[in-house]
């Protein structure tokens, strides 16, 4: 048994399953988020949904790695690869997930509290699927224009940074008690972009016309 099982379903199956655990997991903190509910909204047995998953975590690692992957295919288009300005690129991706987040809200409830998970169990996953994403990060950019940055900059650093300064605002206002939505993220992320960009750019290609003349 396992998710070898889930993966013979019809396809609408699977995405009803998939679909639930997204939802009831986006809504509750892990340990709380129930399985019966899981399956009652996906229209099978709790049995049957432990017979595609072996357990709880399994069934978390699948959603998180449903919504990675759905993620990936959307940012990485046609137009992404025919992009070689790396702000442009970013900007792309942030857009291409934002208009994913209001289409599918509950994706994004998901990974807002996948990210701000205190269980000790789902952070370690978390943490790893975040360590496998920074380290795939040079492989996005091998086609930039380099010659835009100042000399010496690490462009993955960059790249890190950023997500960094997202992060930090989204744990923030779990903190404080606010609701980061995907338009508040994406406010920050251009405000972020904009800062690093005059940092990291010649001043020729950061477009601000009084720190070329």
């Amino acid at each position: 048994m396992g998710i070898e099982n889930f993966e013979k379903l019809p396809k609408e199956k699977q995405t009803a399953i998939t679909d639930a655990a997204i939802e009831v997991f986006g809504r509750s903190e892990y340990k709380k988020a129930s399985t019966e509910e899981i399956s009652r909204r996906a229209g099978i047995s709790k049995g049957m949904l432990f017979y595609y998953f072996k357990d709880k975590k399994s069934l978390y690692i699948h959603a998180l790695n449903y919504i990675s992957t759905l993620v990936s295919r959307r940012v990485l288009d046609e137009k992404f690869y025919s992009l070689d300005d790396f702000f442009d690129i970013l900007s792309h991706s942030a857009d291409k997930k934002v208009r994913l987040w209001r289409q599918h809200p509950e994706y994004l409830d998901f990974v807002l509290r996948a990210y701000g998970s205190k269980n000790e169990e789902i952070s370690r996953t978390v943490a790893e699927q975040v360590k496998q994403a920074y380290e795939n990060l040079p492989g996005y950019f091998t086609h930039i224009r380099l010659d835009k940055f100042k000399d010496g900059v690490d462009v993955a650093m960059v790249s890190k940074m950023l997500l960094w300064m997202v992060e930090g605002y989204i744990t923030d206002a779990g903190r404080c008690g606010r609701e980061a939505g995907a338009q508040d993220i994406m406010q920050v992320f251009s405000r972020a972009m904009k800062l690093l960009k005059s940092a990291v750019y010649k001043p020729e290609f950061t477009g601000d016309k009084d720190e070329q003349n």
